[in-house]
């Protein structure tokens, strides 16, 4: 009698142990994962312009200038003497589709963007394919984005195994480094 006395507690001790140095361990991995998007490095090269169909970003990088614009903007030939980059926001994607655009995207040797595209860019550039009627990637994506150029076209895709909102910031930084990187590579 006195045995299971001393054994239940000590097993329950024991387990406790157990948890709580695995649950620390847990805290400090997620811990660290979450410093590590906090403190990402931030886009500090040159300034950059980007017209954005959809809502302005959230973002910590103060040299970059966002620019409203519509669809109407992006048929205008002069893209390119106006801004570094297009954005379009995943609320924007099905008009995006439109198969009008399908060569808009093709002609400024500027990257377009589409946020949060689940469909790849093919839809942006194939007539006769709307956003709807598109294949589903078979992973998350974070951001699609296309440019072209008089060689070919060239295209990004940021994916992720978890979709994770506080990490939209980062996103942005990619960009805009992919942004710097087509602008100045030329």
């Amino acid at each position: 009698m006195n045995k299971k006395i001393i054994v239940i507690p000590l097993l329950i001790i024991i387990a406790g142990l157990i948890l709580a140095y695995n649950g620390s361990y847990f805290f400090k991995a997620y811990n660290e994962n979450a410093n590590l998007i906090r403190d990402a490095a931030l886009y500090t090269k040159e300034p950059l312009k980007i017209g954005i169909i959809g809502d302005i970003p959230a973002i910590n990088e103060k040299i970059i200038e966002f620019d409203k614009i519509q669809f109407k903007d992006i048929e205008n030939s002069d893209l390119n003497s106006k801004y570094d980059a297009i954005i379009i926001s995943k609320d924007n994607l099905s008009e995006a589709a439109q198969d009008k655009y399908a060569n808009v995207y093709k002609t400024p040797k500027i990257p377009f963007f589409f946020i949060g595209s689940i469909k790849g860019t093919a839809p942006f550039t194939e007539a006769n394919l709307s956003y709807e009627d598109a294949a589903l990637m078979s992973f998350n994506t974070l951001f699609e984005g296309i440019v072209y150029s008089t060689i070919g076209g060239a295209s990004w895709t940021s994916t992720t195994n978890v979709p994770n909102p506080s990490m939209e910031k980062n996103n942005y930084t990619n960009i805009f480094q992919t942004i710097y990187n087509n602008k100045y590579s030329k």
